[in-house]
C-alpha cells in the first residue's frame, strides 16, 4: 500500500496530546467552501449531544463546474468513541435526486443509495477495520475524523473510508503534525493540523482547534478550501489566487478505492 510521501512525517514521535475534545462542541456552526480562490457555496451544521447520542445535522450548499449540490445530512455518532452509527442525506447533484443511508455496525456498513430512481440495497464488510462514513463537501464528516483521531493513542491512523455515494471503500492515513497559526481577519489562533492521505489522491489538512473543530481545510488537489464562518467571517484569506484552476470536483483527491 502506497500513501502520499506528505505523509511520511506521521512516523516522528510527535506524541499524542491529551485533550478532552468534543465535551465542548457548538450547537450550530457555519462554513464556507471556496474553489481556486472564489465562493462556491456554504453549509450548516446543528449538534445535539446527549449523554447516549451526538447528532449532526446539516445542509450544504456548492456549486461545482456549474453544477449545484444540495444535500440535507443526518449523522447519528457515538458521544464517547465519535464512531458513526448512522448516516443519511437526501437532496441532488446536477439536478438529479439523490439519498443514501449508512448502517455501521461492528462487521459491516449496509444500507441503501437512490440510483437511476431506484432504491439499491449495499454491503460491505469491514471487519477490523476503522471505518470513517464519507461524503464530498459535508463538513460534520471532518469534524467526526478530528475527534476521532484525537481519542487515538497513535500517532497516525489507518481507516477504512466508506463513500456515502457508493459505499467504495478507500484506505486513509490520518494524524496530527503539530500546531500551525491560523489567521483570519483581525484574529489569529493556533491550531493543530490533522494531515490526511486517501489512497491512489492528493493529501490534505485539516486546522482543528481546542474542541475538535475544524476552522480551516485546505485541498490542494482541488484548489478548495472551507473556512469556519465563526472565526474567518464572511470574507475569508483565500490562499489560492482567482486564477488557481481545480483539478476535479472531489476535495478528497478522487483516490483509488477499494473492494
Amino acid at each position: 500500500m502506497r500513501f502520499c510521501a506528505r505523509l511520511i512525517a506521521f512516523a516522528l514521535s510527535l506524541g499524542v496530546t491529551t485533550v478532552s475534545a468534543g465535551e465542548s462542541l457548538p450547537r450550530t456552526l457555519h462554513y464556507t467552501f471556496f474553489i481556486a480562490g472564489q465562493p462556491a457555496g456554504e453549509a450548516e451544521i446543528h449538534i445535539t449531544r446527549t449523554n447516549s447520542s451526538l447528532v449532526f445535522e446539516s445542509t450544504t450548499h456548492v456549486v461545482l463546474n456549474g453544477n449545484v449540490v444540495d444535500l440535507v445530512c443526518r449523522t447519528d455518532a457515538d458521544p464517547t468513541t465519535f464512531k458513526v452509527r448512522k448516516f443519511s442525506y437526501t437532496g441532488t447533484k446536477g439536478g438529479t435526486p439523490v439519498e443514501s443511508v449508512v448502517h455501521v455496525s461492528p462487521d459491516s456498513v449496509y444500507g441503501t443509495i437512490l440510483s437511476g430512481g431506484i432504491d439499491v440495497r449495499k454491503k460491505k464488510d469491514v471487519r477490523g477495520r476503522e471505518v470513517i462514513v464519507f461524503e464530498d463537501w459535508v463538513v460534520e464528516v471532518q469534524i467526526l475524523l478530528a475527534l476521532r483521531q484525537e481519542r487515538s493513542d497513535r500517532v497516525s491512523t489507518t481507516y477504512r473510508f466508506v463513500f456515502a455515494n457508493t459505499f467504495l471503500p478507500a484506505d486513509a492515513r490520518a494524524g496530527y503534525t503539530g500546531d500551525v497559526l491560523v489567521e483570519g481577519p483581525g484574529r489569529s489562533m493556533t491550531a493543530r493540523k490533522l494531515a490526511v492521505g486517501i489512497q491512489g489522491g492528493p493529501p490534505f489538512e485539516s486546522h482543528v482547534d481546542s474542541r475538535g473543530v475544524p476552522v480551516y481545510l485546505n485541498f490542494p488537489g482541488v484548489a478548495a478550501e472551507i473556512f469556519l464562518v465563526e472565526f474567518f467571517g464572511d470574507n475569508p484569506p483565500t490562499h489560492y489566487p482567482p486564477t488557481a484552476k481545480p483539478s476535479g470536483d472531489s476535495p478528497a483527491g478522487g483516490g483509488r478505492r477499494n473492494d
